[in-house]
């Protein structure tokens, strides 16, 4: 890769990281603490991602990375995502068919006031599975672990300076390839819709 796309690919990070920071509700964090709360915005960008990845849309249909993204959401108490979520279990779609884990999600969005929730709740039972692993808190090293796997070397690039510099303004590697995703698709010469605005 030239160094002009290096340049481009490292705007575009501090971009992704800033409108991260930005979004974000608590303070900075170390590399050695939780990561920052996500906002609407970002839960929104996670759970589009999310749906991407569930339904094939301008992506590679992959249904576990879809519940992955779905998790880290319901996480951070998006009704949506844990809507979705259990709807993924309940159905089997692409993670193994469980009443009970759809239960958990279906419970956890029911009691936010998700309407729908509530009416899924009364076809999956009330016998809840325990929380999973997936709802644990995040830190950022376990985070980094799985991120995202590239499909050009210009996408490992990035990930590689994702991995080395979200972490240091404690700002989650994921929710930023989410933003970069969302903002320009990884096209180094994309203008982002933040941008036109201004």
């Amino acid at each position: 890769m030239n160094s002009a796309h290096e340049k481009i690919l490292r705007n575009l990070l501090a971009f992704a990281v800033l409108v991260a920071i930005q979004s974000s509700t608590v303070p900075f964090a170390t590399a050695n603490t939780l990561l920052a709360v996500p906002t609407a915005g970002d839960l929104e960008v996670l759970r589009t991602e999310a749906r991407s990845y569930e339904h094939g849309e301008g992506v590679a249909k992959d249904p576990l990375r879809a519940a992955t993204l779905y998790c880290d959401g319901a996480r951070y108490g998006d009704a949506e995502a844990q809507f979705s979520l259990g709807w993924m279990y309940a159905n089997g779609r692409g993670v193994q068919r469980s009443d009970e884990m759809a239960a958990f999600f279906f419970k956890l969005a029911a009691t936010q006031g998700h309407e729908q929730a509530k009416k899924m709740q009364r076809f999956v039972g009330e016998q809840v599975a325990p929380m999973p692993e997936c709802m644990n808190p995040v830190t950022s090293e376990s985070e980094s672990e799985d991120l995202y796997s590239a499909t050009s070397p210009a996408q490992e690039k990035v990930f590689g300076l994702v991995r080395k510099l979200a972490p240091e303004y404690g700002v989650s590697p994921r929710l930023v390839m989410a933003v970069i995703r969302a903002e320009s698709n990884f096209e180094p010469s994309a203008v982002s819709q933040r941008m036109r605005r201004v």
